[in-house]
């Protein structure tokens, strides 16, 4: 005899809601433990509470605020409270709507990310200046902007290396986006510097490939988001050079003008890419957390 399956979820103890979600569904009937990674702002937070960071900064600049909404927010959010047997953050922020675990579980292959990679015949050389800086900055919003919006402060990037062109500086911006993921490490290679974003307040991709590639980084990192990243894995400083929209100028000039801050804040970025987001190391504190769960 079939059984309707909403009679069968009832029996099981399980909220009607992750009908929508077949994957959980299929592992709480096969009785598998659920591990969940939060991976941006809609998987944590209410709107309400995340407008209020930098007095409403980043949603303000979100090329989809006004596809996000705090029904739909938190009806995600309470499945996967009470679902999640375990749930994992990034170690920026010490809770969200969830009560988060940390564990260095960021990894990137630092064979493949490596300083000394060589391209490819099928991908192009930058082209440059002669003896001029080269500065990168990708984005991936084709997909995450229903407004002339842009979240990674594109705008005052390319207005900060406008500025110092002008002045007589020698240095040029590249600008890469509808580059698959696994080939944009041959054309941030090619860059002197690598600039992720200036508003959003926390790295992600680009900073983590761009540490294990050596090269300097520019980010903007809220600053108790970056102390409760140092408290949590118990750092003293990070290599990454801090900007926002309105600092951004100062920090490019710093690094243009200067070969040797450029090469030693690359040589403490691969250090700290080797200590963060070693593979084998973050597996055995991955497998260490779920020993944990009974």
């Amino acid at each position: 005899m079939r059984i309707p399956i909403e009679t069968f979820i009832k029996s099981m103890k399980l909220s009607k809601k992750i009908i929508y979600f077949p994957e959980i569904l299929i592992c709480k009937l096969s009785k598998r433990k659920i591990i969940y990674l939060p991976s941006g702002c809609r998987d944590e937070f209410l709107k309400k509470d995340f407008r209020q960071f930098d007095n409403g900064n980043v949603c303000g600049n979100c090329g989809i605020e006004d596809k996000c909404n705090d029904k739909q927010n938190k009806v995600f959010i309470d499945i996967m409270k009470a679902q999640s047997n375990r749930i994992i953050g990034h170690g920026f922020h010490r809770k969200s709507q969830f009560d988060l675990t940390v564990i260095p579980w960021k990894s990137i292959d630092l064979e493949l990310w490596h300083p000394n990679i060589e391209l490819p015949p099928h991908i192009p050389q930058l082209k440059r200046e002669r003896d001029a800086i080269l500065i990168l900055h990708s984005t991936a919003l084709e997909n995450r902007n229903s407004l002339p919006r842009n979240i990674k402060g594109s705008q005052y990037i390319e207005d900060a290396v406008a500025k110092l062109r002008n002045e007589g500086y020698k240095c040029e911006l590249v600008s890469i986006s509808n580059v698959i993921s696994k080939e944009m490490r041959y054309y941030q290679i090619q860059a002197d510097i690598i600039v992720d974003q200036l508003i959003y307040g926390s790295w992600g991709s680009t900073t983590v490939e761009s540490l294990a590639l050596g090269k300097p980084t520019i980010c903007y990192l809220r600053a108790e988001w970056k102390n409760y990243y140092l408290e949590s894995f118990g750092l003293s400083e990070l290599p990454i050079i801090e900007a926002g929209i309105d600092s951004i100028y100062t920090q490019l000039k710093q690094l243009v003008v200067s070969e040797t801050l450029r090469h030693d804040i690359g040589m403490r970025s691969r250090l700290f890419a080797e200590k963060m987001f070693n593979v084998s190391r973050n597996v055995d504190s991955l497998i260490r957390e779920l020993d944990t769960i009974a």
